[in-house]
């Protein structure tokens, strides 16, 4: 089970928004589990690995946001905190994961 977070800002606190992503069946409060489970998958849960829309064209707009995955995948202990220039290169990178 992982908690997910997003907040405002360059700062990981304090979130803005939060949900639970299970895997395996998939589930939790997350919205999106089963694409958000699909996607991690594919990268071994590495979310520095993760890049699902690189061709998406992003404006350069500066409104950052903080996203902060802590929890357990596969028996081992995930940790991820990343900002990023705005919403859109979020979705870019991380797709359906951060999607909530």
């Amino acid at each position: 089970m992982l908690l997910l977070t997003i907040a405002r800002g360059d700062s990981s606190t304090p979130a803005h928004r939060a949900t639970y992503l299970q895997c395996a069946p998939a589930g939790g409060s997350h919205p999106k589990s089963g694409d958000a489970c699909r996607q991690l998958e594919r990268v071994a849960a590495n979310l520095n690995d993760m890049n699902v829309s690189p061709d998406d064209k992003c404006a350069k707009e500066y409104d950052p946001v903080t996203v902060y995955g802590t929890g357990l995948w596969d028996g081992s202990r995930l940790a991820y905190e990343r900002t990023f220039r705005n919403r859109c290169e979020l979705h870019a990178s991380t797709g359906a994961v951060f999607d909530f």
